[in-house]
């Protein structure tokens, strides 16, 4: 199930990227912004961390390969979740919702890639979390970066 979800969530990426080059300045912003959702709830763990790598080296791969070097920004949201009695900010606290860095956090207005590309190099299994699987939660730390720190009007 992990591996489909990464396929599909790449294939979405290529697409938006693709939808991205091809458009007139009039059709869309020069600037491309992302944020990686990577899950690394109990749902994808296996002995070795298989699954968490094949996650990071997507990301990995996406930002190497991909995004156009001078007008991307990108951010990167780590999840998993916590138990039905917690709340969103209690399950922030313990580090199972956060925001690993954000569209702005690696340059402005533009970021630089090789740094960007360096801190997902450092993302290991310690930063794997396990638990509940909390994505809507993580939909909405994404979007609320968008909101704060898009350059984009929204």
């Amino acid at each position: 199930m992990a591996l489909f979800c990464l396929f599909v969530i790449h294939i979405l990426l290529i697409n938006l990227l693709i939808h991205h080059s091809n458009a007139s300045s009039t059709d869309c912003h020069k600037n491309l912004e992302v944020i990686f959702v990577v899950d690394s709830s109990g749902s994808v763990y296996d002995d070795g961390y298989v699954n968490w790598g094949l996650e990071i080296a997507t990301v990995k791969d996406v930002i190497n390969t991909t995004l156009p070097y001078n007008s991307s920004r990108v951010g990167l949201i780590n999840f998993s979740g916590c138990g039905v009695s917690f709340t969103l900010e209690q399950c922030k606290k313990q580090n199972r919702l956060k925001r690993m860095f954000g569209l702005d956090t690696f340059g402005t207005p533009f970021n630089d890639l090789s740094a960007v590309y360096n801190r997902v190099n450092k993302i290991n299994s310690s930063d794997f979390n396990g638990g509940y699987t909390w994505t809507d939660q993580a939909l909405e730390i994404a979007l609320e970066e968008f909101k704060n720190y898009s350059l984009n009007e929204t």
